[in-house]
């Protein structure tokens, strides 16, 4: 995976910095994670406003009685889901953690890789298969 003739390259305070292939994974991975988070934050924001736009009161909380327990079969599925990610190899999970829980494009891993984003595709598309089949 990590082939030592490439140069990686980071941007501290707006220069360029050549960096180990280890610093540029260890580097990119808080950044995506950074990002996740952010996007998760934006996602989760309750504002008073969108409390009132709800209406009543009653409304609402009859809504998170639903809600709650929508949340209970998604917990559920996201543990059948955790467990079947255990069976991965190593690069498996990091290749599926980097596209679906840091949401990163298929071209940012191939970077990362140093393969075609239709590696990558091809690879993800395989290790989703294998996923499928220890779910069923």
């Amino acid at each position: 995976m990590g082939d030592t003739k490439k140069e990686y390259y980071i941007y501290v305070q707006g220069e360029q910095v050549s960096v180990s292939y280890e610093i540029y994974c260890a580097y990119y991975e808080e950044y995506d994670h950074e990002r996740y988070l952010d996007k998760r934050g934006r996602q989760r924001e309750i504002s008073l406003d969108s409390l009132q736009e709800l209406g009543d009161l009653f409304y609402f909380t009859g809504q998170l009685e639903v809600n709650l327990d929508c949340q209970i079969v998604k917990k559920e599925l996201l543990n059948q889901l955790y467990e079947a990610l255990k069976h991965l190899t190593g690069e498996e999970r990091w290749l599926i953690e980097k596209l679906y829980f840091y949401e990163c494009q298929e071209k940012e891993v191939a970077a990362i890789l140093g393969v075609s984003r239709q590696a990558v595709n091809k690879r993800k598309q395989k290790i989703l298969k294998k996923l499928g089949d220890i779910l069923n």
